[in-house]
């Protein structure tokens, strides 16, 4: 049986320069309540924003049939944390740029 998903999406920088108005916390809460589009790769893969608060922003991802591996799991680049994040001056300069990852993974029957 053949199984589509069709996504849909705006250009992920179509907003920028709104965006580029608002505290990053707010432009997060935007996005959250459809003031701003979800960028592509949320509407791909299926994740939302489910808590905003100053210091933490977690993202809900429902799995389904469209993320498993070939062994019928849930792919693990689709239960990876990744994370990234700039800091620039009101001109746009970078002052830095950082990224990390995190996996958490349960062992089956472990508490």
């Amino acid at each position: 049986m053949e199984r589509v998903r069709t996504v849909h999406w705006e250009h992920p920088t179509a907003h920028l320069p709104e965006a580029r108005q608002l505290a990053g916390i707010d432009w997060l809460r935007a996005i959250a309540d459809g003031s701003f589009p979800a960028p592509p790769i949320a509407q791909l893969l299926g994740f939302t924003l489910a808590t905003i608060e100053p210091g933490r922003v977690v993202f809900a991802l429902e799995s389904g049939e469209h993320l498993y591996n070939p062994i019928g799991l849930v792919h693990g680049g689709a239960t990876v944390a990744t994370t990234q994040g700039r800091l620039e001056d009101e001109a746009g300069r970078l002052y830095a740029h950082g990224t990390g990852s995190c996996l958490v993974l349960r062992q089956r029957g472990a508490r």
